[in-house]
Order: structure tokens, then C-alpha cells, then sequence
């Protein structure tokens, strides 16, 4: 395959050896540290909630605008838990996806069977890349205008998510044929227009049917309480420019997970890996939009089954231990904003070839 590194230098990829140097070096690193999951997660959401209080209840500017960002990176760090849960072993954290749903998925609209099952997808050698990927699109050979409209979009997600719970899931356990569109089309976190969930009404499972319900409920509660004046303007606000705020940094983090170059065609692991990218170096800005391990994108991708606390040091192991013209080395990445000159460039670049 070939592929453009960062200094756009055309390379021959052939090094299939790193996936088996990769594990032998983080076989001790696979199994996830219990106490630091569910102490990471309850901080995370408790911060986010106490300030969400604070900044409904203050009408000073600048306390307003503290809490919101604090809200942002907080709940945006709690909800990216529902990553960590589409890759838990069975067996491992018992408790801990009910907790997500109670705590952040119900109350938030992003309840975790929206991604289970999903995102899976998205690590299958078969349909990375191509049109069957629920989380990819091929941003780099489309117009740059579809990148930057979507940034957009993502600002009216919480909208989208309200409108899903609130109307159209009462409305599809009235209307059969609705159901099977909302289970098929709008019941999965997705980035891919194209995909379609292949699962039937009939076929999910009780105990998402019970999460949908509640949060549907809780949907329909925003709804009325808005309409009955219950809810002020001000918390209307700070309510929905947090949730975008959150949905806005999502889709920069999604944005600057790959490459984008894919051309549909199925791909080895080692190509979904150079098509993903790695922000490994310390620094907290990173660390706020690509929160639990996501900084780590293509390592994820290499090492699917490492939890978001051991992601640091197997980058660290394999760095060590890979030669300076590895591969490994070809997708760390430390500027947002080159990356994605990089992404709207593609077509000027592959025209140069």
C-alpha cells in the first residue's frame, strides 16, 4: 500500500511483524484496573454535574463560562467510558455498563447500545474503510466542504438525540414500520450515512428495550418541562450549549482518529493502523479532547484489547523497542491543525504523484 507520511514522502509499507512485536511487548497490560475505572468514570461525571448546578444557578459571566468548559471535558471524559464498554471483556467490571446507562447514558441520551455492537464493526478487516464501517468516511477524497459541514452538524446533535428518545420512540411502538427505521437507522453512533443497523425490533435484547424506555421517559420529561415553563431560558442555555459544546469537541476528536484516505477497499491491520493516527506526546489539551486512551487512536487500532490506563505504556514499550524506520513510528502526530491540512490536502497530493 502506498501511503504519504507526514513529510510527504511516498513509502512502500511491507513490516506485518509489528502486530506480533506489539503484543509480546503488552501481554501484561490487557486486563483492566478496576478501582481506577469506576473512581475515573464517578469523578469525571460528579464534576460534571456539580458545575452544570453551579453554572444553572449563577448569572456571573465568567463563572458561567469556567463551569460550561469544565461541563465540556468532564461529562465529555465520563461519556467516553461507552468506548471502554463496547471492548470489555465478558466478565470483566461486572456492574459497571448499568452504571454508565444510570449515571451519564440515560440522562445524557447516549445510552451504551448505541455503540455495542457498533463499533465492533469498525475494527473488522473486512469493513474498515469501506461503506459497511458504521465510523467511517472517506473525508480525505470527498469535497473539503463534507469535513467542515460536518463540524458543523455536530453542534445540533443534542437536538438529534431529543428528537430520537422524545418523538420518535413512543411514536414506533405505535407505528410498527417506524420501529424497524428507528432500530435499523437511528439507533447506532455513526458517522456513515450509509449504514444501516442489522438488527430487528424483534431481536433486541430486553435489557436495551428497558434503557431505551427510560430514556425515552426522560426525553419526554425535558420536552414537557420546557413547554411548561419548568425549565428557565438561562438553564435552557447553558444546557444545550454544554451538550453541543460536547458534541463539538466529539467530532474534532472523531475528525483526528484517521487519515481518512481509505478508497473502500478492504484493508490489513496494518493499514487501519497507518490510516489512524496517535497524539502520544504529554500535554493537557490533548488529554481533554481525547480523553480515556482516545489520544491513542491508532495504537487502539494495532491493540484493540489494551484498557485506556495501559494505553500510555505500551505506546511507551513499543517505542523503546521498535527501530527508528519502523512503522509504528509513521502516525504520531503533535499538530491538530496539520493533521487536517494534511486531510482537506489529500487530492492536491495524490495529483503530485
Amino acid at each position: 500500500m502506498v501511503k504519504e507520511d507526514k513529510y510527504d514522502m511516498p513509502i512502500i509499507y511491507k513490516d506485518n511483524t509489528i502486530l506480533k512485536e506489539a503484543y509480546s511487548l503488552t501481554k501484561d497490560l490487557q486486563n483492566p484496573k478496576v478501582t481506577l475505572f469506576w473512581s475515573d468514570f464517578f469523578l469525571s461525571a460528579i464534576i460534571g454535574y456539580f458545575f452544570l448546578f453551579v453554572s444553572m444557578k449563577n448569572s456571573n459571566y465568567y463563572i458561567e463560562s469556567g463551569s460550561v468548559c469544565i461541563i465540556i471535558f468532564s461529562l465529555y471524559r465520563a461519556i467516553s467510558f461507552i468506548h471502554e464498554i463496547a471492548h470489555i471483556k465478558v466478565g470483566y467490571l461486572k456492574g459497571f455498563k448499568l452504571a454508565y446507562n444510570i449515571f451519564i447514558g440515560i440522562p445524557l441520551l447516549l445510552p451504551s447500545f448505541l455503540y455495542e455492537r457498533v463499533h465492533s464493526l469498525h475494527h473488522m478487516k473486512t469493513r474498515y474503510g469501506t461503506d459497511k464501517d458504521p465510523e467511517y468516511l472517506p473525508f480525505a477524497r470527498l469535497k473539503p466542504w463534507v469535513l467542515l459541514s460536518s463540524i458543523f452538524l455536530s453542534l445540533f446533535a443534542p437536538l438529534g438525540l431529543v428528537f430520537r428518545f422524545g418523538i420518535l420512540t413512543p411514536l414506533s411502538y405505535l407505528i410498527p414500520s417506524l420501529r424497524q427505521v428507528v432500530i435499523v437507522r437511528f439507533s447506532a453512533l455513526t458517522i456513515n450515512p450509509q449504514f444501516r443497523r442489522q438488527l430487528l425490533p424483534k431481536d433486541m435484547p430486553k435489557e436495551w428495550k428497558l434503557i431505551e424506555g427510560a430514556a425515552s421517559l426522560w426525553s419526554i420529561i425535558i420536552i414537557f418541562s420546557i413547554i411548561a415553563g419548568k425549565i428557565s431560558v438561562h438553564e435552557i442555555i447553558i444546557i444545550y450549549i454544554a451538550a453541543s459544546g460536547i458534541a463539538f469537541v466529539n467530532h474534532i476528536r472523531t475528525i483526528s482518529a484517521h487519515l481518512w484516505e481509505s478508497d473502500g477497499s478492504q484493508l490489513t491491520v496494518i493499514d487501519q493502523y497507518l490510516d489512524s493516527v496517535n497524539f502520544p506526546r504529554p500535554a493537557i489539551f490533548p488529554a481533554l479532547w481525547a480523553p480515556v486512551g482516545l489520544r491513542y487512536h491508532a495504537l487502539h487500532h494495532l491493540l484493540p484489547s489494551i484498557p485506556y490506563h495501559n494505553l500510555a505504556e505500551a505506546h511507551r514499550r513499543i517505542t523503546l523497542a521498535m527501530q527508528p524506520d519502523s512503522v509504528y513510528h509513521k502516525v504520531n502526530y503533535t499538530n491538530w491543525l496539520r493533521l487536517v491540512r494534511g486531510i482537506l490536502s489529500f487530492h492536491d497530493r495524490q495529483d503530485s504523484i
